[in-house]
């Protein structure tokens, strides 16, 4: 049985991009990618559900952690070619399917110090299984918003697994509806990323 990785919440962004530079957290990563697609099948419903928001298959995205690129290779499967990824490990980009993504950003998210990435770039950031405490947290919203065009979504998914998290999540999404950078939040039940869990998928766009 595969060994799921640990989320705490005194991660941080530099001891996250740690762990994932470890090739035990990399071989893990590739193990559970290449199983029965039945599997992975959330990372084909979050980009399906992208589908369905996203009109013009020329929409800028950004797949954020993209990991080794899973998440990128169905996105593009529904014809969208113009994505670009945000990944800290440097483990993981060697993984990354380069003939997927346009640009790649090999950078952490920040909640408190703004990424390269220039002011209203993307029509649509996605991201799978990463969205949990340590990793993104509501405190990283605003910067999705800086980097998102006006009208921009925000799609992901978050395990009922981390339960207490997504109504943390919830409560920072709520004030930033109240603040006026989000115009919307909706979910929907699927499944998750791995374990057949089930999990809540979140498109949320930006005012």
């Amino acid at each position: 049985m595969l060994k799921a990785v640990s989320h705490s919440k005194n991660e941080d962004s530099k001891s996250v991009t740690v762990y994932y530079n470890n090739e035990a957290a990399v071989d893990w990563y590739k193990k559970y990618e290449h199983l029965d697609i039945l599997y992975i099948i959330g990372v084909r419903i979050i980009a399906e559900v992208m589908e369905s928001q996203v009109q013009v298959k020329q929409a800028r995205i950004l797949d954020v952690a993209a990991g080794t690129g899973l998440t990128g290779i169905e996105v593009t499967k529904l014809g969208f070619e113009n994505i670009d990824a945000l990944e800290p490990s440097e483990e993981m980009l060697k993984k990354l399917p380069r003939n997927v993504y346009k640009n790649i950003y090999k950078e952490a998210l920040d909640p408190v110090k703004q990424s390269s990435i220039p002011n209203n770039s993307y029509d649509c950031l996605v991201s799978t299984g990463s969205v949990l405490e340590g990793h993104i947290e509501g405190a990283h919203f605003s910067e999705f918003v800086r980097i998102l065009k006006p009208g921009g979504l925000i799609i992901f998914n978050v395990s009922d697994r981390y339960s207490d998290f997504r109504e943390r999540l919830e409560d920072d999404l709520q004030a930033l509806m109240e603040d006026g950078s989000l115009e919307s939040v909706t979910k929907q039940r699927s499944v998750y990323f791995y374990n057949f869990e089930d999990a809540n998928i979140y498109t949320i766009r930006t005012a």
